[in-house]
């Protein structure tokens, strides 16, 4: 594990996770249009991660507030996708880094589709 240099206030990083696409009818097919042109689409699900360090001197409710804080930003920034679930975890606190650590899984969706002459 890379440690950390001594934390002032907290610090928060953003990750992502990965993206998952899906179909979102039989395989990606979802019909014709009136002028016969084949629709064709999936879902991506794209998760980011947050984790946000806080030093021992600024306690849990430090690591706690700044979580919300940086949820919020992610909650009013414009995407273009829609947020289907926050996971926040518990705060705790590493002894051996002297920190308290609050990590979150934001997973946003959307709808990719392309339209195909016949």
């Amino acid at each position: 594990m890379t440690k950390l240099p001594r934390l002032q206030s907290p610090m928060v990083t953003v990750g992502g996770k990965g993206v998952e696409l899906r179909p979102i009818a039989i395989g990606d097919y979802l019909g014709a249009d009136t002028d016969q042109n084949v629709c064709t689409g999936f879902l991506a699900a794209t998760t980011v991660v947050l984790d946000v360090y806080s030093p021992y001197k600024s306690g849990g409710t430090a690591c706690y507030e700044t979580m919300q804080a940086a949820v919020q930003v992610l909650l009013a920034g414009g995407t273009g996708q829609t947020l289907r679930k926050i996971i926040v975890n518990n705060v705790h606190f590493d002894p051996d880094a002297d920190y308290y650590r609050c990590s979150a899984l934001l997973i946003y969706e959307a709808l990719n589709f392309q339209v195909e002459s016949v």
